[in-house]
C-alpha cells in the first residue's frame, strides 16, 4: 500500500497538473483491488463525515441557479467580475475557479481511495510492511534531496526548471516545506517501526554491554536508525521552522501517547534519543535557523497573510470560494505588496475556511473528531508490539496537525497521500486471518 505514495514522489510530488489523473487512477485502482467496506463497524461516522467532504467539493463544482448562488455567496458576481474578463460566461457554481476545485477533489479522492485501502489492506496484514517501504523511502528521498540542493539548487532533480521563478526546489518537491511535511510524517513512521521492531527483536541479555553488542547485530534496526536519523538531518536542512516545530510536538506525542505500562525505561531512552537527534540536527544548521527566525524571505510575516484572509473568510463564510481558489482570489483581495501575490495562507484550517467555508468545515470537524474517537479506542485496545507503529503515525499526524498552523504542506499529493496511509495505520482494525486464527486455536 506504500506504492502509490511513494510513486507520488517520482511525480515530483503531484504538484503538476499534468500528474492528477495518473495518482487518482493509481489511488482507485488500489481501492479497487482492496476490496475495501466503507461505513461499517466503528468506522461508519467516519466514513460519512469523508463522504459528506468529499461531496460539499463536488456541490462547489455543481452550476446553480444565479439566484441561488447569490444567496449563498452574495460576493461571488462581484469576485468573479473582477477575476474573468467575460464574467457573463462563467458558470453559476460556488467555485469561482472550477478548473482549480476540479484538481482538488482529485486530489482529495486519491487521498480518500489510499486511506480506505490500505486501512482493509493493514487490517489483515502489511503493516510492517508498509512501514519499512515509507522508511528506506524517506532515507532515499533525504539522500537525493542533499545531493540535489549541493550540485543544482534551482532544478527538480537535477532537470526541471520550476515554473515559478521564486521556487526552492528540494529533491522530488518544488518548496522546501514540502518536503519537510513528508519527512515529517515519515520520520515519525519510521520511529514508531524502530521502537516495534526493538520490542519485537530486542534483545534479552542482562547487562547493558551485551545488550548493546546485539543492538549492533541488528542489521535491520540498525537501518531503520539510519534513516531515521538521515531524516531528522533532512528536516533541518530544510530550514522550515514550522516543521521543526511539527517535529517537536510529535516527539512530545510519542513521549505521551503510550499507555502507562507501556512507558518503560526503555521507552524514555529511545524518547530521549529521538530528542538528541533532532537537537543535534537543529543545531547543525542553527546559523540558518537563526536567519530564518530573524526574518521572513519576502519581507511579509504570516501575521500579515492571515490578516489579508481574514475578508476572504468574512464575505464567502457559507460555501467558500472554492477548494483550490485561493491564489486566484487572493489577486482581487490581496493589499499588501502587490508585486508578491499570495498563492496560500500559511495556515491550513484558514485556509479551508476561507476556500470552503461552513460547508466545508463542518464536515471536516466532524471527521476530525470521530478520527480522535476511534484513534483513542484503537491505542487503547493494541497490546501488540505492532502498537509502536499506531503511537508512530499519531505522532506524525500530530506533528503534522501543528505544523498545518504555519504551512499548508498536507495540499501537496505526495503529502496528503502519505498523510491518508499514516491516518490508515493509526486507525485500521486488526483482524485476525482465518489460518491464524486456526493456529492459535490449536
Amino acid at each position: 500500500m506504500s506504492a502509490v505514495p511513494l510513486g507520488t514522489l517520482a511525480a515530483l510530488g503531484g504538484a503538476f497538473p499534468s500528474s492528477t489523473i495518473p495518482i487518482l487512477v493509481g489511488a482507485a485502482l488500489a481501492f479497487l483491488v482492496s476490496r475495501a467496506r466503507i461505513g461499517t463497524g466503528d468506522a461508519r461516522w467516519l466514513d460519512l463525515s469523508l463522504l459528506a467532504v468529499a461531496a460539499a467539493v463536488v456541490l462547489q463544482l455543481v452550476p446553480l441557479p444565479s439566484q441561488l448562488a447569490a444567496l449563498l455567496s452574495p460576493q461571488l458576481d462581484p469576485l468573479r467580475s473582477a477575476l474573468h474578463l467575460d464574467p457573463g460566461n462563467a458558470s453559476a457554481t460556488l467555485s469561482v475557479d472550477p478548473r482549480m476545485t476540479r484538481a482538488g477533489l482529485a486530489t482529495l479522492a486519491s487521498m480518500l481511495f489510499v486511506f480506505w485501502a490500505a486501512r482493509e489492506v493493514f487490517a489483515r496484514r502489511g503493516v510492517r510492511m508498509a512501514a519499512r517501504a515509507i522508511a528506506w523511502g524517506g532515507l532515499a528521498v533525504t539522500m537525493v534531496a542533499f545531493a540535489q540542493r549541493a550540485t543544482a539548487p534551482n532544478l527538480l532533480l537535477w532537470r526541471w526548471v520550476p515554473v515559478d521563478p521564486g521556487s526552492q526546489p528540494f529533491g522530488p518537491f518544488v518548496n522546501r516545506n514540502h518536503l519537510a511535511t513528508w519527512l515529517l510524517m515519515a520520520s515519525a513512521l519510521a520511529a514508531g517501526y524502530l521502537a516495534a521492531h526493538a520490542r519485537s527483536h530486542g534483545a534479552r541479555a542482562a547487562s547493558m554491554r551485551l545488550r548493546f553488542r546485539d543492538w549492533l547485530a541488528d542489521g535491520s534496526g540498525l537501518i531503520l536508525a539510519g534513516a531515521l536519523v538521515a531524516m531528522l538531518l533532512g528536516i533541518a536542512a530544510t530550514l522550515s521552522r514550522a516543521a521543526i516545530l511539527g517535529a517537536a510536538a510529535a516527539l512530545a506525542a510519542g513521549v505521551l501517547l503510550p499507555r502507562v505500562h507501556t512507558r518503560t525505561r526503555t521507552t524514555r531512552m529511545a524518547a530521549a534519543a529521538v530528542a538528541v537527534l533532532l537537537t543535534m540536527a537543529v543545531w547543525s544548521n542553527w546559523e540558518a535557523l537563526a536567519r530564518k527566525f530573524d526574518s521572513t524571505t519576502t519581507g511579509v510575516g504570516r501575521m500579515t497573510i492571515w490578516q489579508e484572509t481574514l475578508p476572504i473568510v468574512r464575505d464567502f463564510w457559507v460555501a467558500g470560494t472554492g477548494v483550490g481558489t485561493y491564489g486566484a482570489t487572493m489577486l482581487h483581495y490581496q493589499r499588501a505588496m502587490r508585486d508578491l501575490f499570495f498563492n496560500q495562507a500559511h495556515n491550513e484550517y484558514l485556509q479551508v475556511a476561507a476556500e470552503g467555508g461552513l460547508l466545508l468545515m463542518v464536515p471536516c470537524v466532524i471527521a476530525a473528531a470521530a478520527a480522535l474517537r476511534m484513534a483513542r479506542r484503537r491505542l487503547r485496545d493494541d497490546t501488540r508490539a505492532l502498537a509502536w507503529l499506531r503511537i508512530g503515525a499519531a505522532a506524525g499526524l500530530a506533528g503534522v496537525a501543528v505544523q498545518g498552523l504555519f504551512e499548508t504542506g498536507l495540499r501537496i499529493p505526495a503529502n496528503g497521500l502519505l498523510a491518508a496511509l499514516l491516518a490508515a495505520v493509526l486507525l485500521h482494525e486488526h483482524r485476525v486471518s482465518e489460518i491464524a486464527a486456526a493456529v492459535e486455536t490449536r
